[in-house]
């Protein structure tokens, strides 16, 4: 009988002779959990010199499996055999490529395939309308230190220069057998080779309230801009998460006239990245410019009515609040690779060359055939 499942989203490890109806950690439904094999006995050698974690994928090579996984800590018992396979190399005909995702990944892969082949036809597609942009720089937009215009990478000129087509839409499905993705209004794009490189969204605690208005995420420029329509000197502000996207929200609110405060549910800030001593000298320095932080802290609810009012609190304080941001982390946006039947676990699954399952791998022997390594490739790479 099977009595352990593990998210393939989030890598959560369920006991129980089922998988449960959700997974309590990032909210994956019951479809997303897939059985956990755990050994019983010693990790011996066996055909292959490398072992697998099951956990979170990462190869080990030795003659046994390592005593722990030296990425997410997980015993031996969680390894299994992994067979390193050499691939058949072969020669690729590219003139089409649809690329999905306009951010660093997609743009950058977008450039290198017209610098390697002028002749192929390449589409860049973006679910947002604006051009694509530095989101790493949206918190210091926010705070009124860049323009709008600062943000650009490229400017519409560059694509015409370069003959990308930049096309905004939103894709809906992928055929992988007449290689073709279908978008949300209708269109279609045809493609020899496609990228995947549609990055992640932001986590959604299942916390009571996380629907009202003024609940929001900072992820796009149009949030920013909605932020920035919205805040008022003096509105009171709560940022929930106290990592780096959490703390640059904050001190950008706070310029913008807001009084913050930064819930942490960690025992200290920025807990991926700073020990605990380290963390208390940055409370403390954000303290004397005066924001209000607190760590350790459960939250219960949302609490308003149409438009949040407060942020309750599990020890039962309430603390007001006009506006919420969640900087609560993100999730892979791998929903259409997992639905054209590509593997996918914490994201699209790929080799050390970024091939997937769905094909096989690529050589090129000339600049003009250079421009795509797969007809499945993830930024991710798809076909």
């Amino acid at each position: 009988m099977i009595n352990t499942w593990k998210c393939e989203l989030c890598g959560y490890v369920h006991n129980g002779a089922d998988a449960p109806s959700s997974c309590p950690v990032c909210g994956a439904d019951k479809r997303h959990f897939s059985p956990l094999e755990i050994r019983t006995e010693p990790a011996v050698k066996q055909a292959t010199d490398a072992w697998q974690c099951s956990i979170c994928d990462h190869i080990a090579e030795g003659a046994a499996a390592p005593e722990f996984c030296p990425v997410c800590g997980a015993a031996a018992a969680l390894f299994h055999p992994y067979e390193m396979v050499a691939t058949p190399l072969i020669q690729a005909d590219i003139r089409k490529l649809v690329i999905l995702g306009a951010g660093i990944a997609g743009l950058t892969a977008a450039e290198e395939a017209r610098r390697q082949s002028a002749d192929v036809e390449i589409t860049l597609v973006s679910r947002e309308r604006t051009l694509p942009y530095f989101r790493l720089n949206l918190t210091r937009f926010l705070a009124g230190e860049v323009s709008e215009s600062d943000l650009l990478i490229q400017h519409k000129d560059w694509f015409d220069t370069q003959k990308i087509e930049y096309l905004v839409g939103d894709a809906h499905t992928i055929d992988r057998d007449e290689q073709k993705v279908t978008l949300r209004d209708g269109r279609q794009l045809g493609y020899d080779r496609l990228i995947l490189s549609n990055g992640a969204h932001p986590f959604i605690p299942p916390i009571p309230g996380a629907n009202r208005d003024g609940v929001t995420v900072l992820r796009t420029l149009e949030n920013a801009r909605d932020l920035i329509d919205t805040l008022r000197p003096g509105c009171r502000a709560v940022c929930l998460g106290g990592g780096l996207l959490g703390l640059e929200t904050a001190r950008a609110l706070q310029k913008r006239g807001a009084r913050v405060t930064v819930l942490e549910g960690f025992n200290w800030l920025l807990p991926r990245q700073l020990p605990a001593k380290a963390a208390e000298l940055l409370k403390s320095h954000l303290i004397s410019q005066h924001l209000a932080v607190e760590c350790g802290i459960q939250v219960k609810e949302f609490t308003g009515d149409e438009a949040v009012h407060g942020v309750l609190l599990e020890d039962g304080r309430e603390i007001p609040a006009d506006i919420v941001i969640l900087a609560t982390g993100v999730r892979p946006n791998s929903y259409l690779a997992r639905e054209c039947g590509l593997k996918v676990q914490n994201g699209v699954i790929v080799n050390d060359r970024l091939f997937t399952c769905d094909v096989t791998p690529i050589a090129t022997t000339s600049p003009a055939r250079g421009c795509a390594a797969n007809r499945a490739s993830a930024a991710s790479n798809v076909g």
